[in-house]
Order: structure tokens, then sequence, then C-alpha cells
């Protein structure tokens, strides 16, 4: 299942309303845009829609419009929610251009029930999604493509510690009873290291040290050691460590640089999702931060390598020089924002000026920083 399109605004007609107008994706997309132009708050939008299909918010959203387009294999899905009031006040799928669901305000509409092959009467409650309260594979198993979607988003904020400073405590409970959304959190990849390693072995570390070596973190070996009671007092705690070649000792994630456990943190969980070999969303904000030129570029070439072998969309967003220049500007799309209104220009929706600004040779970094990307638009 792939995003294909999103819409969004929210508190319409009120002073804080924001709107995100028709926003396309391919498998690849790098987001770019000056700061404050919407680029965290669009992948706010998806994780948030995702988060509502999963059933994983307490209580819905004051407010907020979605309208999306999905694929999955030879199906095309719309998806359209209307959020009042911390209220549904419309939702909508359409598979194949046919309406499954139909809901209006106070939670009563119209669903198809596919094992009598006709549309009923339906209600639910208001405060509750329709496609997540009435999932049920017999009667209503057109469901099941968007909660897949919705079960393998996962959102990264690459400028966080991503981990760094929780440890993974031992206890006697049986880890497969952990839910995978608690272990693939971004903070918790000690944990996720330990489940992927406990299920895949050696295979896995080696998957993790091939791919740390590309990006220029020479080590010998991953793995996780107990921390020192006499440092770290409670219970037993467990720690992500590397050996790197050149040293003698290893060092430990509470030791290891913020710019380099980032890079381990995503080698990990994106290894972890490429053994998993499922399709899933990846959404990166501010991919890059705190890696140098070379790592930044190495990086990228590595997240764009898996994403497109293994069937992970993925969507990235950055404002710096050196992932632009690392990224096709195929896969680009620059937002820019006028008041409250957020649009997009990509290569589907502005061909001509990206095509004019390849045939001139420039660094790509410069039709982002110069006036070129404006002045073709006009």
């Amino acid at each position: 299942m792939r995003l294909d399109s999103i819409e969004f605004w929210e508190y319409k007609d009120e002073p804080k309303e924001w709107m995100l107008t028709n926003t396309t994706f391919e498998s690849i997309n790098l987001i770019v845009g000056k700061n404050a132009s919407g680029k965290s708050r669009l992948l706010n939008v998806i994780s948030g829609l995702a988060k509502l299909l999963r059933g994983e918010t307490s209580k819905i959203y004051p407010s907020g419009y979605y309208l999306c387009q999905f694929s999955a294999a030879e199906n095309r899905y719309t998806y359209e929610l209307c959020i009042r009031d911390r209220a549904v006040d419309h939702e909508a799928l359409i598979k194949n251009n046919k309406r499954l669901l139909d809901r209006g305000a106070k939670g009563v509409g119209k669903i198809w029930a596919e094992g009598i092959k006709q549309e009923i009467d339906f209600e639910t409650p208001p405060q509750l999604l329709a496609a997540q309260a009435r999932r049920d594979t017999i009667q209503h198993p057109f469901f099941e493509d968007l909660h897949t979607w919705a079960r393998d988003v996962r959102h990264i904020q690459f400028g966080t510690p991503l981990g760094r400073d929780v440890l993974h405590m031992i206890s006697e409970r049986d880890p497969s009873t952990d839910k995978e959304s608690e272990i693939t959190e971004p903070n918790q990849v000690s944990k996720l290291y330990k489940t992927a390693f406990d299920i895949y072995g050696e295979e896995f570390d080696k998957s993790v040290l091939g791919d740390f070596a590309a990006l220029g973190y020479d080590c010998n070996d991953v793995g996780m050691t107990m921390a020192d009671p006499s440092i770290i007092q409670g219970p037993p705690l467990a720690l992500l460590y590397v050996q790197e070649k050149d040293l003698r000792t290893i060092t430990t994630q509470l030791q290891i640089s913020q710019g380099m456990f980032r890079a381990l943190s995503l080698v990990i969980q994106l290894n972890y999702w490429t053994f998993r070999s499922r399709p899933m969303t990846l959404l990166i904000d501010d991919i890059g931060e705190g890696l140098d030129f070379r790592r930044a570029q190495l990086f990228i070439a590595l997240l764009i390598e898996r994403a497109l072998k293994n069937n992970i969309q993925l969507i990235m967003t950055s404002n710096d020089r050196f992932v632009m220049n690392g990224v096709p500007l195929k896969y680009w799309g620059v937002l820019t924002r006028k008041g409250h209104i957020v649009k997009i220009a990509n290569i589907r929706n502005s061909e001509q000026v990206f095509k004019e600004f390849e045939e001139l040779g420039l660094n790509n970094f410069d039709f982002f920083s110069t006036d070129f990307f404006e002045e073709g638009r006009k």
C-alpha cells in the first residue's frame, strides 16, 4: 500500500487555519523548503492519520480534513475524513470507483457488506473512525489495506537522540509479547536490536555492520552489553555497543557521538524492516542532521537503494545542502507557504521548470537557494 497523494486542512475559517494543497508522492521523496514552510508538519499530518487508523490516540483530534489517495497492487483507494470539534463529521472510502463507506455527522451512514453483497445502514460513535471501529475481514475486508498501510508507517525525527539515552531493561518476560509498534518506536532502538538479533542472529549483525561500514564507520562488532551497576543503579540494564576496528575496546551508546549514533540507530531500524520483508512507509524528518558532507550523501544513497529494493516508500525532509546535492531532482518536492496555505512543486506538476534547471548543470542546492525556482514558476 502506497500513499499517492494527500490534501489536508485544519481549523477552517478560524485564525489558526492551516492548509496543505494536493501533495503527490512517489516511492522516493525528498521534501525541501525554507524554515517554517511546513516540512515537519507535512510528516506530522501523515503520521497523525496513521495513528488515528491504528487507534493509538486517546482522543480524536480537535480538527482536521484528510483527502488521501492510496494504491495497492491493482487497487486504488480514496479515503476522506473530516473532523470537527473532536468528532467525525464525515468519513468515506472509495475502492476502484466503488463507494464502500459513506458516513456523516452523528456517526450514521452506509457501508458495503461483502458477505451479503449489499449496502447496509450503520452507526458508529462520533468519536471513533468507522475505518477503525468497523474492521471485519468477512463483511468489510476493504479496510485491511488501509490498516496495513497505517500499521507500517514509521516516523523518525533524525535530529533527535534516536534512542541514545534509552537503555534496554532486562526482564524475564517473553519478548515475543512486545507489540511491534512499541519496539519500532525510534527511541526503543536497543530493544529493537535485541529483538532483531534474537530472530535473525548473526545475519542481522553482518548486515548492520556492512551498512555501517558503507557510511564510513568501520566496526568489527555490534551488540549488547550490560551496564555497569556501580554507575547506573536500579534494575539490570543493557545497552548497545560497537567495536571500532581502530580501537581496542568497545564503545557503548552512551559514549558514541550523537551523529554516529543517529546513523547506527537508523541503520538498525532500516535493517529490521528489510529483514521483515514487508512494505512500509518511512518518514524521516531532517535527514542528515549532524552528519558531515560525505556521510550525509552516503546515507542518502543507502536509504534510496534499500527503499527501491524493499518496497519502502521513503518520504524525507531537509533543507541541508549536502542532502539536496545527493538526491536527484526527480525525487524532490519543494514546499512554499503563503500565509496559511502550503503548496508543493515537483517534476509532476512543474516539469518544465525542473527540466530547464537540469540543463544548466548546476548543483541541486542552487535550484533551492537561488531565485530560479520561483522565477521559473511565474
